[in-house]
């Protein structure tokens, strides 16, 4: 079915090792077979760039030289491709260049060094610089993957705060209480209020939850699971002798955030950029400001494809809307493939409330669900399917009809091993052990360690390392991150600050330059620096001129301003 039914919408859930993409690109190979649809019109997309590499490869062994003619890009590539090919909606026809993080941090750091004193994003620290700048950083690109601009953003805060308004008393009167069994009424109570409370996001795009259901909604799980004192514990603060929600505490930084937003779009947009997530939102707003560029690229494709759709976020929803939208065609073709159970980029913003509202989002909606596994063993799938299943927000737990009890077609068993440590570099020092074992009788490339994060591994370098067992590890360091280059950076902020003339600001560096281990200075002699500019009132340029271990590095310092 999931091949055959080519119309209309179908939802395709997929379990690990079932053959998804096999899937995808058999149904396009028996789409161009039953319907007279040229190959231009038919649309995959997918998640990764190797992913679609992949795909193109399998269509080409399917159907051959008209597999060229498929277009198969990453969300983030076809709306750059869509940027490229109407150059006249966008940047009104100028060039604009992707930033590097280089340039984004520049203009960040600009802004925060604008912000006023009393600002609660603009704190800073001697050695560390802005205290805020990867926390901004991190809140800004979730903003874009979430698909919210910066007016939708500034809407969303104004409406939290007269929500947030209306429901503090009532979490007062609830929660000065303690949170034990006699609660719990009180707190059902609570839950049916703010469900029933008026909220008003008719100003943002993209039917956005309010902050009322969202809280009523977490409530309910925690009335579900018994941890209403947990949730009390994480979500309540005490202010002047009243319990209050911390989204309330946090508004003075929501609304900061809202201005650097702001301010950070205008100034890339100002000096000819762009960043990673701005492709997509910088297409979902001309696709619904300009109904002639929404046309004319919904009209182009007549099936749509996408593989990997637990892994959608915000901004990728809002834009495939856009893409199948029809006032006319209630039934749109497209096709989504994935597993609610595998949402692996949950962490970019990815939201698997994607795959539950498909259905509701197209209620004819045809549901095929592939539970043959090719790839695990029997006994491996049941130990998964039991971990599996203790999740809240899966398929099976609201459609009864939907059951996804993989089936492996693989004979035999697989070990399942299970070792419990007293410290972590014991379990290291194990898996070093066993793999130097293995090694007398497989081949390294047969070995793979995996690992919950890149800093669980990192970890488990050194004991490899030690174990002289020959390693490759995919992952590279980020030059722009290192340690070295982060000095290097911040010296030439100085330079450029002693330069411009902004002394002060280039002062505010030299505790840090000065700490860095190669000018072979230790922080006792800082210290003391630091006690004579203080008493002789004197700047710490004067002062190093001074001392016989700084002299040297000052007019190092200034020759480098100079140049």
């Amino acid at each position: 079915m999931a091949v055959d039914s080519t119309e209309g919408p179908l939802l395709v859930l997929a379990g690990p090792g079932s053959g998804k993409t096999e899937i995808l690109s058999i149904r396009v190979a028996n789409i161009l077979k039953k319907t007279d649809t040229p190959p231009e019109s038919i649309l995959c997309l997918t998640f990764t760039d190797k992913a679609s590499v992949n795909m193109k490869e399998r269509l080409i062994d399917l159907i051959g030289k008209d597999a060229y003619k498929i277009p198969v890009y990453t969300f983030h590539s076809f709306c750059q491709k869509i940027i490229e090919n109407f150059p006249d909606y966008f940047y009104k026809g100028a060039s604009f260049s992707l930033a590097d993080q280089a340039v984004q941090a520049q203009i960040v750091e600009e802004i925060l060094n604008n912000l006023s004193y009393d600002d609660p994003l603009s704190s800073t620290h001697i050695e560390k610089g802005f205290v805020y700048l990867q926390s901004i950083f991190s809140s800004l690109s979730d903003l874009k993957e979430g698909g919210l601009t910066p007016e939708e953003f500034k809407a969303v805060i104004d409406e939290n705060e007269k929500v947030l308004q209306k429901i503090n008393p009532l979490i007062n009167e609830v929660f000065q209480k303690r949170a034990d069994k006699k609660i719990i009424k009180e707190v059902e109570r609570l839950v049916e209020e703010l469900y029933n409370m008026e909220d008003d996001l008719s100003a943002v795009q993209g039917g956005f939850t309010g902050l009322n259901v969202a809280i009523a909604k977490s409530l309910e799980v925690a009335l579900k699971n018994g941890n209403i004192a947990q949730w009390k514990s994480k979500k309540i603060v005490t202010e002047d002798g009243k319990k209050i929600l911390k989204e309330y505490r946090d508004l003075p930084k929501m609304k900061s955030l809202s201005f650097i937003y702001d301010e950070y779009q205008k100034r890339m947009h100002e000096r000819g950029y762009y960043d990673f997530s701005d492709m997509i939102l910088e297409v979902i707003k001309k696709m619904q400001s300009d109904e002639s560029l929404h046309n004319e690229v919904r009209e182009k494709y007549l099936y749509t494809l996408v593989d990997e759709f637990q892994d959608t976020n915000g901004v990728q929803m809002r834009f495939l809307d856009l893409l199948v939208e029809d006032k006319q065609d209630k039934k749109p073709n497209i096709c989504v493939v994935g597993d609610d159970d595998q949402a692996i980029y949950r962490f970019q913003g990815a939201d698997v409330s994607n795959v539950l509202d498909f259905r509701k989002k197209y209620p004819q909606v045809k549901t095929v669900v592939l539970k043959r596994n090719y790839r695990s063993l029997s006994n491996i799938l049941d130990l998964a399917s039991r971990v599996i299943k203790r999740g809240e927000n899966r398929l099976e737990n609201f459609y009864n009809e939907i059951k996804k009890d993989l089936v492996s077609e693989k004979k035999g068993k697989g070990i399942i091993d299970c070792k419990k440590f007293q410290s972590e570099e014991e379990e290291l020092s194990f898996v070093a052990r066993k793999i130097k074992e293995r090694l007398s009788y497989v081949s390294p490339q047969e070995i793979s360690v995996i690992g919950r994060t890149h800093e669980d591994l990192q970890k488990t370098l050194p004991f490899l390392k030690e174990a002289k067992i020959p390693v490759s590890y995919e992952r590279r360091e980020d030059v722009l991150k290192s340690e070295k280059v982060l000095q290097i950076i911040n010296i030439l902020k100085f330079s450029d600050r002693l330069l411009t003339g902004d002394r002060a600001k280039a002062e505010e560096l030299l505790p840090e330059i000065l700490s860095y281990p190669f000018w072979g200075i230790n922080r006792e002699d800082i210290w003391h620096l630091a006690q004579k500019s203080f008493q002789e009132k004197k700047p710490w340029m004067v002062c190093m001129k001074e001392i016989k271990k700084t002299a040297k590095i000052r007019k190092f310092l200034i020759d480098l301003s100079l140049k």
